[in-house]
């Protein structure tokens, strides 16, 4: 009787450690998973934030597309009412009034105008570049 009676008690006491064990375990799972949903809270918030940045980047670098097609716009109409390129003589240079590129034929303006308009586009664009690395990079 009294082997039965120590191993009823050998039993509760097993058991009772292994309860407490998976209690345990259970605790710690909970606090594993507390802690792992608020790095995942931080992680989204950081990340909603870079992206709200990143977001500005692209629209100040949309904004100033805009600004200089707007502007390519305006100067190609301006300069749709110059005169076509004149047969000049060879010793053109005394007849011309100056270096301000009044005297430029129709054609030639509008190329140094698109070429502009793209060097500042590519301008933009870098700009943008160099903004999104120093967003994302912190």
């Amino acid at each position: 009787m009294k082997i039965y009676l120590f191993a009823g008690f050998l039993a509760l006491l097993v058991g009772t450690y292994f309860v407490g064990r998976m209690a345990g375990i259970d605790e710690v799972a909970a606090k594993s998973a507390e802690v792992v949903a608020e790095a995942v809270k931080e992680a989204r918030k950081s990340e909603r934030l870079k992206q709200e940045k990143i977001n500005d980047v692209i629209q100040k670098q949309f904004n100033k597309v805009n600004s200089i097609n707007s502007i390519l716009s305006d100067d190609i109409d301006r300069l749709r009412v110059r005169s076509s390129r004149r047969q000049l003589s060879s010793n053109s240079k005394t007849n011309c009034s100056g270096a301000n590129g009044s005297e430029l034929a129709k054609r030639d303006a509008e190329f140094l105008a698109g070429y502009s308009a793209r060097a500042a586009k590519q301008q933009a664009a870098l700009k943008a570049c160099y903004d999104y690395a120093d967003t994302v990079g912190g």
